[in-house]
């Protein structure tokens, strides 16, 4: 649990309206005239989800399954011959490195289809791997099946085509993070880009509804945990970030903008 910093830093806290605000971390200096306080945020829309007379005909295409915690649903290198749409539960997808470091790419919950990005299948092999990390349950779906109704309810192939225009988005986001200045910088994009996809808006907060370890985050932005663990104590030190059992609760989102220009 992360509660304090190990050293006092420069200010990141919020700046007063119609001030010039010069911002200082490391050796970034970023100088900005700020507005008024921003409304807070609207709770930001997640992964496209299938609508109601379009999930009745996944549904009986389908096959319920469930799998316990850490049971794979399908393993990269794998051919793709299935879709999984979960019902239940917290799914984790992840890519395997060469000598076996396992890279987080995103988590699923209800509502959200993994499997991609082959949907139609063909045997192209998976590209990454997919684990229930709480007790799940998933329709599964044939790929030749799904490719079947996509071609006859054009809801589904549209819906099919937003999921795949999100995860692109999603993997473009993760290789701004790695490809952005220092790992300071990288990291503000991450959290902003995590409070997008999986944030809930609080009273004066924007709280990531999973929970990212250190390890993750570092394998997100090409660091070491190390450096990720005395980057977020520095941003709780200055009331950016409150982090405690591995969620991160987003108090000032402006500060993180402002880092990442």
């Amino acid at each position: 649990m992360l509660i304090n910093a190990a050293q006092a830093g420069p200010s990141l806290r919020r700046p007063r309206a119609g001030r010039r605000h010069r911002l200082e971390i490391g050796r970034h200096v970023i100088e900005r005239d700020f507005e008024s306080p921003r409304k807070p945020d609207a709770r930001p829309g997640g992964p496209p989800q299938l609508p109601g007379a379009a999930y009745e005909v996944f549904q009986a295409h389908s096959t319920r399954c469930t799998f316990s915690t850490g049971e794979q649903l399908f393993l990269q290198g794998e051919p793709s011959r299935k879709a999984f749409l979960i019902t239940r539960g917290l799914v984790r997808t992840y890519y395997t490195s060469s000598v076996g470091k396992e890279i987080t790419m995103a988590y699923w919950s209800p509502g959200d289809i993994v499997g991609g990005p082959y949907f139609f299948g063909g045997g192209v092999a998976h590209v990454w791997s997919a684990r229930a990390i709480e007790e799940s349950e998933a329709l599964e779906i044939h790929c030749s099946d799904l490719e079947a109704i996509a071609a006859k309810h054009p809801s589904i192939g549209h819906w099919l085509t937003d999921v795949l225009a999100f995860k692109l988005h999603w993997v473009s986001s993760l290789l701004q993070a790695l490809g952005t200045g220092s790992v300071t910088v990288r990291l503000a994009h991450l959290v902003l880009q995590l409070t997008e996809l999986y944030g809930v808006q609080q009273e004066d907060c924007v709280a990531i509804k999973y929970r990212f370890t250190q390890e993750d985050l570092a394998n997100m932005v090409g660091a070491t945990r190390q450096r990720v663990n005395m980057i977020l104590r520095y941003f709780v030190s200055e009331g950016v970030l409150s982090v405690g059992h591995h969620q991160i609760v987003v108090r000032n989102k402006e500060a993180l903008r402002s880092l990442v220009g």
